[in-house]
């Protein structure tokens, strides 16, 4: 409020201290504030009533808001926030209703809900009476007066909230629900592994994936690929199934094992119910296998097998729609000579070495190199497996295993669907 149009009333309210009443600026030397946020909000809550019912223009409020920024160190626009709140600043909260039920009366609710087989709330209000009486009568359980007294004017949505925050949800009923139970308390037990953690991992550590042949149609019966990949030395294993129930992945898992060069130590796959469930959860416990899977629409944290699934499937059956038994009797053949031609003929590069992150980090890769040489340099073979990967090596002929696979390769483009 400018002093020119300031009434004398108005001029010794802005010229007095608000604590001892003197007629000075603002605040007297003894009780001028400290700019601690307790003393600036009370001197904002005593500018309040000046600011809104004294103050007849914007140059008004201006000289107000001027004058408690000097006094409080505050910003303006933090005084404007406080002056216009709806409530002082830091004014102490209204005290809710008092708790009518109690968790006694939570424990009588959900043991009725459960003896009605959990009904919905409604259906389980019309009941209480009739329950309570009924129970009692069986010598199950007494009530206490208190609580029959609260349940009788308990509300359906009482109910539901009572329900919701003491627990008593149904148990699931049916197979598919049973199953998905299974599921999630399975997928809950596993550790997440990112993209990041796949460095310097000994052979026998694998990731999992599959591969739908369904062509450019979704849905209908369809075949499916298993594609299994060691981490450290792009070991691949492939096999072909009509189905991808869980009883067929753990016994795709358990050939895997037997044939796998070194011993399986460890399993990742993405979070596909093919994987997680408790039959999978068994077989891994069995074997004394470390099951870990990524992160939900993240496939990079399976990027190695991902790429397999290009490489290796992709590009030589394309998008074609496999289904069938004998289309997939047709695909094992192929995969037998063609999982021959990339553990001992295919050589990779193997990552050595990063730079700094960024948008175009330095790389430096190790020499080519085939899965069966890496392999047999990780040091991880016992000499019976070694033995018997070079005697496989050794009668090997390369370009005539390139023509079966192409024989191979043909015969199952036939079933193409």
């Amino acid at each position: 409020m400018s002093a020119s149009s300031a009434s004398p009333d108005d001029q010794r309210i802005l010229d007095r201290c608000p604590r001892c009443e003197l007629s000075v600026d603002s605040f007297c030397e003894e009780h001028r504030p400290k700019r601690s946020p307790q003393f600036a909000n009370e001197y904002i809550e005593i500018r309040r009533a000046l600011y809104h019912n004294r103050a007849n223009s914007r140059q008004d409020k201006s000289a107000i808001l001027d004058d408690i920024c000097d006094v409080t160190g505050y910003h303006r626009d933090t005084v404007k926030r406080k002056l216009t709140a709806k409530k002082p600043q830091g004014a102490p909260k209204k005290r809710g209703r008092r708790t009518k039920y109690t968790k006694e009366d939570a424990d009588a609710l959900l043991y009725l809900r459960e003896a009605s087989r959990f009904i919905d709330a409604r259906g389980l209000k019309s009941r209480l009476p009739g329950l309570i009486r009924k129970i009692e009568k069986g010598g199950h359980r007494y009530f206490p007066r208190e609580v029959k007294n609260h349940l009788a004017e308990i509300s359906p949505r009482t109910i539901d909230r009572l329900v919701t925050k003491y627990g008593g949800a149904r148990p699931h009923s049916g197979s598919a629900r049973r199953r998905r139970s299974r599921r999630g308390t399975y997928e809950a037990s596993l550790r997440v592994r990112t993209w990041a953690e796949w460095r310097n991992e000994p052979p026998g550590s694998v990731l999992a994936d599959h591969v739908h042949h369904t062509g450019n149609v979704g849905g209908g019966p369809h075949c499916y690929t298993i594609d299994i990949l060691d981490v450290a030395t792009s070991w691949t294993w492939l096999h072909a199934s009509e189905r991808l129930q869980k009883d067929v992945v753990v016994d795709m898992l358990s050939r895997a094992y037997k044939v796998w060069p070194v011993r399986i130590h460890a399993l990742h796959t993405d979070r596909g119910t093919e994987f997680l469930n408790d039959e999978v959860g068994e077989w891994v416990e069995q074997h004394g296998i470390d099951h870990t899977m990524g992160r939900i629409a993240r496939s990079n944290d399976q990027a190695r097998v991902e790429q397999r699934n290009y490489t290796a499937v992709r590009l030589e059956l394309a998008d074609h729609r496999f289904a069938g038994a004998t289309a997939c009797k047709a695909l094992n053949d192929f995969y037998a000579k063609y999982c021959l031609y990339l553990n001992y003929f295919r050589p990779v590069r193997k990552l050595s070495w990063r730079g700094p992150n960024g948008e175009r980090a330095p790389t430096r890769f190790q020499p080519p190199a085939t899965p069966y040489e890496l392999m047999l340099a990780s040091g991880a073979l016992d000499p019976d497996a070694k033995q018997r990967l070079k005697q496989i090596y050794e009668d090997l002929d390369p370009v005539v295993l390139n023509d079966e696979i192409d024989k191979a390769q043909r015969k199952a483009m036939r079933y193409v669907a």
